[in-house]
């Protein structure tokens, strides 16, 4: 004779996920991109006051990632929860993306280095270490503009 649990588990069935529970993630949270000022860790950028300009935009559930101003990190983060003028996260994952090790572009009067996400790749002035342009989305762009500049200056 069967119990009573068996003959319930018997016509229950297995569970059945039901379609107003799924959706694109677009449509059920947010995934943001945050860039980090190389003055700010991410050890402070995980306290619940960083966010506070922001949190109000935020739902439990929201993905942030974190991006490090020089490139050589990424940080994902979960909201868990969120208030006007905070939002709790915790931290997914670390990805190191390293250092470039390529040899970089200079001249006798200029170099280009990245300048992270906001500048990226930008050409430098020896002299006074003033960036004269900006912008550029890879160092071969931002160094075939140094040679024609070079070429400029030298007329």
């Amino acid at each position: 004779m069967a119990t009573a649990a068996a003959v319930k588990q018997e016509k229950k069935g297995s569970p059945v996920l039901m379609p107003e529970r799924i959706d694109l993630a677009e449509f059920k949270l947010n995934d943001w991109v945050a860039d980090l000022p190389n003055s700010v860790t991410l050890e402070e950028a995980m306290e619940p006051s960083y966010w506070a300009h922001t949190a109000e935009r935020m739902n439990p559930g929201d993905h942030i990632r974190v991006r490090a101003e020089d490139g050589s990190w990424i940080a994902y983060l979960i909201v868990v929860y969120c208030e006007r003028t905070y939002a709790r996260v915790v931290l997914d994952r670390v990805v190191k993306l390293g250092t470039d090790t390529s040899i970089p572009i200079t001249s006798l009067k200029h170099r280009v280095e990245w300048k992270g996400t906001l500048h990226k790749h930008s050409v430098i002035r020896l002299s006074d270490s003033e960036m004269i342009r900006d912008g550029f989305r890879t160092r071969e762009e931002a160094a075939v503009w140094l040679s024609d500049h070079e070429k400029t200056l030298g007329r």
